[in-house]
């Protein structure tokens, strides 16, 4: 979707109001610029060209969870999530990239050795009280206004990493045909490490053999953030290693992952 498909999608909201009861960010804050119609307003502002891209718009473009709720809700269906992308999409190519943005989706997730590092990082200093400091020096500060939450949940949920304790390999299976493919999600990874040993014994139940793929982070994130040409880059990386060899099967049980 580019501006011309939003212009011609913003006619169809009739500002009606029902996308409010519906928004979860709307119910926190009660602000009509963060529910789907005032976010649509704006988009509406830039088209016509009465707002300008600058950095005063980038709260509400970024807020939006993209969750779909509101389309849901909605009379007319309109995609406010596929806009909001789209717009995202022009608001980093006419506004510029932060640099925490550019440490993230360029030098973090492509690399998930390099995230589990940064993310253990926090946890030691979530434990070591030392969350102010680093927030000082301006480390991490691509996590935004809820740095300190961000840092108690990781204090809170950080355990051994899935891939600290299965590095990407080739396992034995008990069953005597197929062969899989195992996607291992950020998420997983991280923070449900139990999660993938479990689907991994599962997968060794039925198949022959299962690898785990060294694969990097899916790409979402930054595809939601408006970043295409990072999402573009991961995905490539990782259709590389899923088409090297004639898998029958590729699993992953992580739910954000993209389709490939």
């Amino acid at each position: 979707m580019n501006m011309i498909d939003i212009a011609e999608e913003l006619s169809r909201c009739n500002r009606c109001g029902f996308c409010q009861t519906a928004c979860p960010i709307f119910r926190i804050t009660g602000h009509e610029g963060g529910v789907a119609r005032g976010r649509l307003a704006l988009l509406s502002a830039i088209v016509d060209a009465s707002l300008d891209w600058d950095a005063e718009i980038e709260d509400l473009l970024f807020t939006c969870l993209l969750c779909g709720a509101c389309t849901t809700n909605c009379f007319s269906a309109v995609p406010t999530a596929d806009m909001l992308v789209a717009a995202r999409r022009q608001f980093l190519e006419r506004v510029g990239k932060k640099p925490g943005h550019r440490l993230l989706f360029d030098h973090l997730l492509p690399f998930p050795n390099r995230l589990r590092l940064a993310v253990r990082a926090v946890s030691m200093t979530q434990k070591a009280n030392l969350p102010n400091l680093i927030q000082a020096l301006g480390l991490l500060r691509f996590l935004g206004q809820s740095f300190p939450l961000v840092l108690e949940m990781l204090g809170r949920r950080m355990r051994t990493a899935l891939r600290d304790r299965l590095k990407p390999q080739v396992l034995d299976g008990q069953g005597e045909h197929l062969h899989i493919a195992y996607f291992c999600g950020c998420g997983i990874d991280l923070v449900q490490p139990e999660a993938g040993l479990a689907t991994l014994e599962f997968l060794k139940r039925i198949g022959q053999t299962v690898e785990i793929l060294p694969n990097c982070c899916c790409g979402l994130p930054a595809e939601t953030y408006g970043d295409l040409p990072a999402a573009q880059r991961m995905a490539e990386k990782n259709l590389a290693l899923m088409t090297s060899r004639p898998y029958d099967l590729i699993v992953t049980d992580c739910s954000s992952s993209l389709p490939f």
